[in-house]
């Protein structure tokens, strides 16, 4: 940054006098921040940090002294915080950038929550490590972190944690996936719906990695950090290719393909397509096709609204999309489950757990990422007469619902499946959100295929 080497001094730049003075004062400020730059590397363009820092006893006349540093914030550092310290996903994201550097108004703007709410979440994730203060977290943090450099990836004991990645497909488009469970092993792979995102619960989690199973989550276009994708929008199938592509990637043979809600309807429209690498396929409160009024008359109000503006006004879909949104991001966290859930009291139930409400929140940020075409996309795939170019499929097929699902009642389930001839398994006390509260008995279902 400012052209020195090892052993110089600022002094020996000969640096104007106000800009030693900012330096100095930005080192010294009263702000409770640690004072750090955040740069990149010319030669790898990673992120990297230069921390500063006072030395009270130095005979120089600027005692600052800077120490570089990757950013070594690591999906296994932050599984041990989880483990050690009883953290939060969210709160272990926050540890993780505020090593990075950030301050608690990037944090909360990157994370589209008040600085309020960062700062209390800071206070109990000082309070758990039983730090002094956010320098000292630091300094735990960065131990853990050194402690953890000599475990591999794959580790048992961390290797239930998600990580995501990313994937460059042929075309150029990046895909963002992620993965849980055990590192290798038999390979399920999950297409999310339209709401609670792509991660399973850290329970959920270890009980693949026990099993020696691998879950595998790809962002569909639009969602996440994934490139958009519009053909899917006619034609859901041609989404196979983008997955063939991942599991040539991954070296991954068969799958047993996992699809919730609007997911369910990329999975049965792919089935032909992807029918040398498929054991099964699992549809967990599928989103039946929209054959007539009697359908739109059975759905929740919100639902059926969004069911209908495809077919009536798209920049009045695109509105309703943005305003639900920046709505949803700013009432926050708390108010999420009374605006989703409204007329769903499993799921809103199921909010009472704070692990699944935050996986809930997380998945509706990893819906928005990139904005609301996703949302806007799934509106109209669900709308649109994909069941009347519904392959046949020849590996097994089940379908999962929950008794008490608010958002596809059971009767319309049920006459859905009798019209494929498919085996229909209906959980009691069941939400629309039933993968991640009823986690177990769905993987039970998949893995004893």
């Amino acid at each position: 940054l400012l052209g020195v080497s090892k052993g110089m001094t600022i002094t020996d730049l000969n640096l104007p006098d106000e800009i030693a003075h900012l330096l100095t004062t930005f080192v010294a400020g009263k702000h409770k921040d640690i004072p750090v730059l955040r740069l990149e590397r010319l030669d790898s363009q990673k992120p990297y940090l230069l921390f500063a820092q006072l030395s009270p006893h130095s005979e120089h006349l600027f005692p600052i002294t800077f120490t570089g540093a990757d950013i070594v914030w690591t999906d296994l550092a932050a599984a041990a915080f989880q483990k050690i310290f009883q953290l939060t996903p969210s709160e272990s994201k926050i540890l993780g950038h505020l090593m990075a550097g950030l301050s608690p108004t990037d944090i909360a703007q990157l994370r589209s929550r008040s600085v309020d709410t960062v700062r209390q979440q800071i206070k109990t994730i000082t309070r758990k490590t039983n730090s002094s203060g956010i320098q000292e977290l630091l300094y735990l943090a960065r131990a853990v972190t050194q402690s953890t450099q000599h475990l591999k990836a794959g580790s048992e004991r961390y290797q239930g944690r998600a990580m995501r990645q990313h994937f460059h497909l042929a075309d150029g488009r990046i895909m963002d996936y992620a993965l849980q469970g055990a590192q290798k092993g038999k390979a399920l792979l999950f297409i999310h719906g339209c709401l609670c995102g792509n991660i399973f619960p850290q329970a959920a989690s270890d009980y693949l990695a026990h099993k020696g199973k691998r879950l595998i989550a790809p962002a569909r276009p639009n969602h996440g950090q994934s490139t958009g994708h519009d053909a899917l929008i006619d034609d859901p199938s041609h989404y196979a290719d983008d997955l063939v592509e991942l599991l040539n990637h991954l070296d991954i043979g068969q799958v047993d393909l996992i699809g919730f809600d609007i997911g369910a309807i990329f999975a049965l429209r792919m089935a032909d397509r992807l029918s040398d690498r498929l054991h099964s396929i699992t549809c967990l409160s599928a989103h039946p096709p929209v054959t007539g009024l009697l359908d739109i008359a059975a759905m929740p109000t919100q639902q059926r609204i969004f069911t209908i503006m495809p077919k009536v006004s798209l920049p009045l879909l695109n509105f309703l999309a943005k305003a639900g949104d920046r709505r949803l991001k700013k009432d926050g966290i708390l108010s999420f489950p009374e605006t989703v859930f409204k007329d769903a009291p499993a799921d809103l139930k199921a909010c009472d757990d704070p692990e699944l409400l935050e996986l809930f929140w997380e998945g509706h940020l990893f819906h928005v990422e990139n904005g609301s075409n996703g949302f806007i996309s799934d509106c109209r795939i669900a709308a649109s007469d994909w069941i009347n170019h519904l392959p046949s499929i020849s590996c097994p097929i089940q379908f999962l619902h929950g008794e008490e699902n608010a958002t596809i009642p059971p009767v319309r389930i049920r006459q859905f499946t009798e019209k494929l001839d498919a085996e229909l398994f209906m959980l009691p006390d069941a939400g629309h959100t039933l993968p991640f509260t009823h986690w177990r008995t769905v993987l039970e279902h998949v893995l004893n295929r």
